[in-house]
């Protein structure tokens, strides 16, 4: 049987919360921006597109807050190198439900 070679996946180091804008709080939208990265052997992040979005301002700040991601690249045979396949970030944006008093 044979093997490929040695490989070691991208290991996430940060990935800070999206800003919940004004206006989609306003609108109590709740829901998910689907983002898609590619990770660089580099260290650098590049954002490819928003695959599912909600607008209001969600999008922008997903995006915004996929840039901000902090990674070790992927390894193969101990180098760093570009993963042959793209992935993909689902950002959530709940309401936080008080109770009431």
């Amino acid at each position: 049987m044979e093997t490929g070679p040695a490989t070691t996946p991208v290991e996430i180091l940060y990935k800070p919360q999206p800003n919940y804008t004004n206006e989609a709080r306003s609108m109590k939208l709740e829901g998910e921006v689907l983002i898609e990265v590619m990770f660089g052997a580099d260290g650098h992040l590049q954002v490819q597109r928003v695959v599912r979005g909600l607008g209001h301002g969600l999008d922008e700040s997903g995006v915004e807050a996929a840039n901000k991601i902090r990674f070790k690249p992927a390894l193969r045979n101990g180098s760093p190198w570009i993963q042959p396949r793209w992935f993909m970030f689902c950002f959530n944006w709940r309401i936080k439900h008080e109770k009431e008093f």
